[in-house]
């Protein structure tokens, strides 16, 4: 009796876990959901940085495009005691200034555009 009940144990078991299994490769991606937070514009992501920032633009008719990824640039660069001057394309240079700059009392907010010749 022993012997069968753990023979009938051996088998089942198995399959009880092949069963249980789930295809890893079939799983729904983690979804998190932030209740009362609207997604924010790349607009409004800019109006959070005014002032940080300028664009120095060497041709009276050009326009720098303000997208998501010119913001994660500049977030991703700006130094905590250094200025930073970057080449964005043939006709626009960035300047950050420090976040020690930008935390100064002393400190006026930039124009985001200025055209140089």
């Amino acid at each position: 009796m022993k012997k069968i009940f753990y023979c009938l144990f051996l088998i089942v078991l198995p399959t009880l876990n092949v069963l249980g299994q789930k295809d890893l490769n079939s799983r729904e991606p983690l979804q998190l959901e932030v209740k009362d937070a609207a997604p924010i514009s790349v607009k409004e992501l800019w109006k959070g940085i005014e002032g940080s920032y300028q664009f120095v633009i060497s041709k009276e008719s050009y326009q720098i495009v303000h997208s998501k990824s010119l913001y994660d640039l500049i977030m991703s660069s700006r130094k905590k005691d250094e200025d930073i001057r970057m080449t964005i394309d043939e006709y626009t240079v960035l300047f950050l200034p420090a976040e020690n700059t930008l935390s100064s009392s002393s400190f006026v907010e930039l124009e985001p555009v200025i055209y140089s010749k």
